[in-house]
């Protein structure tokens, strides 16, 4: 047996079926070794970025490992944006290098840098290289592993080109595989005490992270809120890469912001599976009001204190550490104390009745303006989309509309990555798509996102993966002219941002895709939004992209 059929049973005790990848000349016992197999395809992309983002997306949606191999250091080099999308959100990703054969290593060879792993250990969990034939297997499956336990992050392994192609002895695998999902449990009297103190609040916030959404502990997570009558938020939008709470919930008032009301008025929160907190921009006030009492319930100690004092910081797997506090809180809820959260759920959705109804008037003034807005765009796929499509959103300016006015119900329909590398949003639909396949699936992008990665509307074509691409196109880098706008300089006197405007020529989006194998339609008029947008998204059989000219 050669290492390389070792590699690929790994893959399988792994119940690894996708190898996303951009091929070289280094992983030709890998290729060889493949190309009789059926049962793990590979999937080629155009550019190593776009097979990270693929397999991040295949792994946030599935909960598995989502496996990428690369060439050298050059095709590592382009993959380094997606690993970071990948470890600032946790997500188990494994990228594999084929390098250089180990007889020419330090030769100044072909595709060497002194260091390969050190290009990766900034923001991964694990960097190894893969040096002996017979450790194949105890290698591979320890890369995979620490992957999926938590905190959960992607892993970079390297292997030199003549590693797979020999000959091993043993190929029995012994796995160290972990049972997902691993549970594990806060501390029973830090518990309690959260318990005793949120149910005695006046004022309770839940900030609600993306650790529930990774959990699959939606109902559970509006159990609690419904519990003890909880204001709700999900957390900010600097780090916010999932659906974590409803939109549609008498509690729930959008990301986390300081200025909000029921952040400034909380006198207990709770941060259940939140970062606490991603900072964009530097503010002289903290995002935490003085007088809260701020619990932190995280499956990662690195969270827990990290930039505000935890009062009581729990360190918990986030479903079983939410199944205990709320079996914590039920003896202490008297009649009393039952009263007063009612009279708060009453407040909350009689607030929420209002808060929607000013919604419905700012949409409506908008309605027959032109150009198109985005919220006129939103408010259209709230319409006609089904509850449980999806949604990859990497519209940058225009997501603040999408979150504001799309009503997001079900799990699993909200994915974003908060790590701020472009050219995500595409090739990740292309892999939420592959481990749903049962579920529509759109991406929501900008013009200047979906050019970081435009080569992955080859590979949709090439496997006819029928996601439907919206391109919120505004012709600019909208978000960079906008902070230039509020430097209150040259820019703002003038109108005008040097380095921001993508016209002169414009690109044409829809030659672009068709030029690459996809269907495109061009929107530009908002009469056209409502049939056009629902005739594409009834197509079942194949992608299609587009182009919604905006304001």
């Amino acid at each position: 047996m050669k290492a390389a059929e070792l590699f690929l049973a790994c893959l399988r005790e792994a119940k690894v079926t996708t190898i996303f990848g951009n091929p070289g000349t280094t992983e030709i016992p890998l290729l060889d070794a493949l190309t009789e197999k059926k049962d793990i395809n590979y999937l080629i992309t155009l550019h190593e970025n776009v097979a990270v983002a693929m397999a991040d997306g295949y792994a946030r949606a599935s909960g598995k490992v989502g496996f990428v191999n690369v060439h050298t250091a050059a095709g590592t080099a382009n993959a380094l944006g997606g690993l970071y999308n990948a470890f600032v959100d946790n997500s188990p990703v494994v990228v594999t290098a084929g390098y250089k054969d180990t007889r020419i290593l330090g030769r100044e060879c072909f595709s060497e840098v002194p260091d390969l792993l050190g290009m990766t250990r900034q923001f991964t969990k694990f960097s190894w290289s893969l040096l002996l034939a017979d450790r194949v297997a105890e290698d591979l499956l320890r890369g995979i592993r620490t992957a999926l336990i938590p905190p959960r992050g992607p892993v970079f392994m390297s292997f030199p080109e003549n590693l797979l192609g020999e000959e091993i002895k043993d190929g029995k695998i012994k796995s160290t595989l972990p049972e997902l999902p691993i549970i594990f449990e806060g501390a029973p009297q830090l518990i309690d005490k959260a318990a005793k103190l949120l149910v005695e609040a006046k004022y309770p916030l839940l900030i609600a992270g993306s650790e529930i959404a990774r959990a699959g502990i939606l109902e559970k997570a509006i159990e609690l809120a419904d519990l003890l009558g909880f204001a709700v938020v999900t957390e900010g939008r600097e780090s916010l890469c999932s659906l974590n709470f409803p939109h549609t919930h008498p509690a729930f008032r959008g990301s986390f912001q300081a200025s909000l009301p029921e952040v400034r008025r909380a006198d207990v929160i709770l941060g259940l599976g939140c970062k606490a907190f991603t900072q964009t921009s530097y503010s002289e006030e903290p995002e935490l009001p003085p007088q809260a009492i701020f619990i932190h319930f995280h499956s990662n100690p690195h969270e827990i204190g990290k930039i505000y004092k935890a009062h009581i910081g729990v360190l918990t797997e986030v479903s079983r550490g939410t199944e205990k506090l709320i079996e914590a809180c039920l003896p202490l809820i008297t009649r009393e104390v039952k009263k007063a959260i009612e009279e708060r759920k009453e407040f909350l959705k009689n607030e929420k009745e209002h808060l929607e109804a000013k919604k419905r008037e700012e949409l409506a003034s908008l309605w027959d303006k032109k150009p198109i807005s985005v919220p006129q765009l939103v408010q259209v796929l709230n319409g006609i989309l089904k509850p449980d499509t999806v949604i990859v959103d990497e519209a940058v300016r225009s997501s603040r509309a999408l979150l504001r006015f799309y009503n997001f119900t079900e799990k699993d329909t909200y994915f974003r990555a908060s790590g701020g590398v472009l050219g995500w949003g595409v090739p990740a639909a292309l892999g939420i798509k592959l481990a749903m396949p049962e579920r529509d699936v759109v991406a929501f992008v900008g013009d200047g996102s979906l050019l970081f990665s435009v080569q992955a509307l080859w590979t949709a074509a090439k496997y006819r993966i029928p996601i439907k691409i919206i391109v919120c196109n505004n012709r600019q880098y909208r978000a960079v002219k906008d902070a230039a706008l509020r430097y209150q300089g040259v820019v703002s006197r003038l109108g005008y941002c040097v380095g921001t405007d993508l016209v002169e020529p414009e690109i044409d989006f829809c030659k672009l895709a068709e030029g690459l194998g996809i269907e495109a339609v061009s929107i530009g008029e908002p009469k056209d939004l409502k049939g056009t947008l629902t005739e594409i998204i009834n197509i079942a059989e194949k992608p299609v992209l587009v182009d919604v000219k905006i304001l």
